[in-house]
């Protein structure tokens, strides 16, 4: 789980997420970055191939409404 492991290594700040694909097991934890950001003031950045930020846009939609 994302929140545990930054919590164990006590990790404060972020640089990036890199995502390869857009199955469950690696972006269901997204969520908990929403929250990381809080802490470290300021988004992080995701890269990922067009046809992944496809399927989190449309999974995390709340997330990138405008």
């Amino acid at each position: 789980d994302f929140r545990q492991q930054m919590l164990m290594h006590q990790v404060r700040h972020l640089n990036g997420i890199l995502l390869t694909h857009e199955h469950v097991d690696h972006i269901f934890g997204l969520d908990d970055i929403r929250a990381f950001n809080w802490v470290q003031k300021q988004p992080t950045d995701i890269y990922a191939e067009e046809r992944v930020q496809v399927a989190i846009r449309r999974i995390f939609d709340y997330v990138f409404a405008t």
